[in-house]
C-alpha cells in the first residue's frame, strides 16, 4: 500500500471537524440502549461483517460464520460457518438438469464461503444474505439466501448464482471477489469485483479488479423460486469505467430508504481520487423480462470532491503491527430523501486516516453537484477506518468505524450526523464509544501479508426506523490470535 498524501484542513469544499480522543463534538455523545458482546474467533481471513435486523432478530455474519441473535443480545443460534449455514438451507427444486441444490452440494465443500452480506428488506418483510464461493475448478457462485419469514430463526431459502456466466450466456474465466448487495421495492442488486481465475483477489493478489460487474435480478425470480435452476433471468453490467477509462471498483449498489422512485443508484469512489462516479440504472422491468435485445438503461455523472488518499498503515497500542486501512473506496451506500450518501475511509489530518461521508443531492433522480459534496473527521494523531453508516426515518444517521493509535488499542467508536441540506453538507453532531479495545490486534490473513481488523463494519436500520444497529471488531479479550465483536443499538 502506498503512503497517502495529507489532505490538508483547508481543501475546498471540506466541512472538517476534529475530534478529542475518547470526546465527543459540539453535541452530548450518543447513547447506546442495547450493546453485546456477538463473537469472539480466528479465521485465515479478515473478520469482514454483516449485520441484518427485523422485527424481533437479527443475523451477524463474519467470514468466520453466522449467528442469529434476539435484540436483547439472546443467541438464538450459534456459529456456524457460511458453508454450513447455506447446506442447512432449503434450496428449490426444478426439473431441469442442474439445480441450485446441486450445485450447493458440490462447491459449499469447496472454497466457501466469504465476504457476507446481510440486509433487511421492509418491502418483502424479510431478510437477504449472501456470500461468495470461489475460484475453486474453474467455478465461482455467489450464494444468495431469503429468509421464509420475518424471523429469522424460521429458515432460508437458498440460491445459486454463476459468476462465470453473464447475462448473454457467455462463460467468462472470472470469478466474484467482494460481493455487495442493494435493492430497491422490486430489485435485487449483486456487485462483484471481478478477477481472473489465476488471481488470488483482493485480499490475496495485487490490488484492483480486472472489471466490476453488477448482477440485476427481480425480487420475484427469487419469491417465485424461478432461480431454482442456473441460470435465473437477470441483467450484467459490466466493465464500468470511471472517467479516466480505469476499472470502477468496488461499485457499490445502494440501499434504498424512503419512497422508491423505482430506480437504483450505483458509487464508486474514482481512483484519481478527486471524483465520485454516480451511475442510475433505469428501466429495471428490463433486467428479466426475457428478451436479450431490451436492457435498462444506465446514465452516469462524475461529482468532483476533495482530493482522496490511501490512508497510512493504523498504529495500535503497545504493538509494532501496523493495520492495513485499505484504499479509499465506497463501503456503504444509500439513498433517502433526495439524497445519496456514502461512507470512505481516506488520508487525512496530517496523514492519519479519518472518515469521509459523501452527500450528494438528487435533483428529479438527477445527481447533482453539491456545495460541500463531504464530511471529514477523525481524531488527530489516530486512525479511523471502515465506517459504515445508516439513517433513521429522521435523516439521522449514525456510522460506526474503527479507531486505534499509540495510545489506542483498536476500539469500535461511532458518530451521529445530521442531514445535508441544500447550501451545506452533512454534520457531525457527537461521538460515542461502542466499546474500547483492551488487547493488540493480531489477526493475519491466509497469506501473512496484510493485518486489518476487517474490510468492512456493519450499521443496520431497525424496522421501526427510528433507530440504528451497529457491530465492530476489536482485538481478542484474551490477547491471542484472532478477534471479538460488539454489536449495539443506537438512537441518533
Amino acid at each position: 500500500m502506498r503512503a497517502g498524501r495529507p489532505v490538508g484542513v483547508a481543501a475546498a469544499g471540506i466541512a472538517l471537524a476534529l475530534v478529542a480522543a475518547g470526546l465527543g463534538a459540539a453535541s452530548s455523545p450518543p447513547s447506546v440502549q442495547v450493546r453485546f458482546t456477538s463473537e469472539e474467533a480466528n479465521s485465515p481471513h479478515p473478520p469482514d461483517s454483516a449485520l441484518a435486523v427485523g422485527p424481533t432478530d437479527m443475523i451477524e455474519a463474519t467470514n468466520a460464520g453466522v449467528t442469529l441473535f434476539g435484540k436483547d443480545g439472546r443467541r438464538e443460534q450459534d456459529m456456524e460457518p457460511i458453508a454450513g449455514f447455506f447446506r442447512a438451507a432449503t434450496w428449490p427444486s426444478t426439473s431441469k438438469k442442474v439445480t441450485s441444490a446441486t450445485v450447493a452440494a458440490r462447491y459449499l465443500k469447496a472454497k466457501c464461503c466469504v465476504d457476507p452480506h446481510a440486509v433487511w428488506d421492509n418491502t418483502l418483510q424479510r431478510f437477504w444474505f449472501t456470500a461468495q464461493q470461489g475460484p475453486k475448478d474453474g467455478t465461482a457462485y455467489v450464494f444468495v439466501a431469503l429468509s421464509k419469514s420475518r424471523n429469522a430463526k424460521d429458515g432460508w431459502t437458498a440460491f445459486a448464482l454463476d459468476e462465470t456466466v453473464n447475462s448473454s450466456g457467455v462463460k467468462e474465466p472470472y470469478w466474484c471477489d467482494y460481493d455487495q448487495i442493494g435493492f430497491n421495492a422490486q430489485t435485487l442488486f449483486v456487485s462483484c469485483d471481478m478477477f481472473p481465475f489465476s488471481s488470488g483477489g483482493s485480499d490475496e493478489g495485487a490490488a484492483g479488479s480486472e472489471f466490476s460487474r453488477l448482477r440485476v435480478i427481480a425480487k420475484n425470480e427469487f419469491v417465485n423460486h424461478a432461480c431454482g435452476a442456473v441460470p435465473c433471468s437477470w441483467w450484467d453490467l459490466e466493465h464500468p469505467v470511471d472517467s479516466n477509462g480505469r476499472p470502477s471498483s468496488p461499485l457499490t449498489p445502494a440501499v434504498t430508504y424512503g419512497p422508491d422512485a423505482g430506480d437504483e443508484y450505483l458509487l464508486d469512489a474514482s481512483r484519481s481520487g478527486d471524483q465520485l462516479t454516480v451511475r442510475r440504472i433505469s428501466d429495471l422491468q428490463a433486467c428479466c423480462d426475457g428478451d436479450r435485445s431490451t436492457r435498462p438503461t444506465v446514465t452516469k455523472w462524475y461529482i468532483t470532491i476533495p482530493d482522496s488518499e490511501p490512508a497510512p498503515a493504523g498504529l495500535q497500542k503497545r504493538s509494532a503491527d501496523k493495520l492495513d486501512l485499505g484504499s479509499p473506496q465506497v463501503h456503504s451506500a444509500f439513498s433517502f430523501d433526495g439524497w445519496l450518501y456514502a461512507a470512505q475511509t481516506v488520508a487525512c489530518l496530517d496523514s492519519d486516516s479519518c472518515i469521509q461521508i459523501d452527500a450528494i443531492p438528487l435533483r428529479n433522480g438527477v445527481p447533482t453537484q453539491p456545495d460541500k459534496p463531504v464530511l471529514r473527521f477523525g481524531t488527530p494523531g489516530f486512525f479511523d477506518a471502515y465506517p459504515a453508516i445508516a439513517p433513521t426515518s429522521t435523516g439521522r444517521m449514525t456510522v460506526v468505524y474503527s479507531q486505534s493509535g499509540l495510545t489506542e488499542y483498536p476500539s469500535v467508536l461511532f458518530s451521529r450526523i445530521l442531514p445535508a441540506k441544500s447550501g451545506s453538507g452533512p454534520t457531525l453532531d457527537g461521538t460515542g464509544v461502542l466499546r474500547r479495545g483492551t488487547t493488540v490486534y493480531r489477526h493475519e490473513t491466509a497469506n501473512s501479508k496484510k493485518r486489518t481488523v476487517g474490510d468492512y463494519f456493519s450499521a443496520a436500520i431497525d424496522p421501526t426506523l427510528r433507530r440504528v444497529w451497529i457491530r465492530g471488531n476489536l482485538g481478542p479479550s484474551d490477547g491471542g490470535l484472532g478477534w471479538s465483536s460488539v454489536i449495539g443499538e443506537t438512537t441518533p
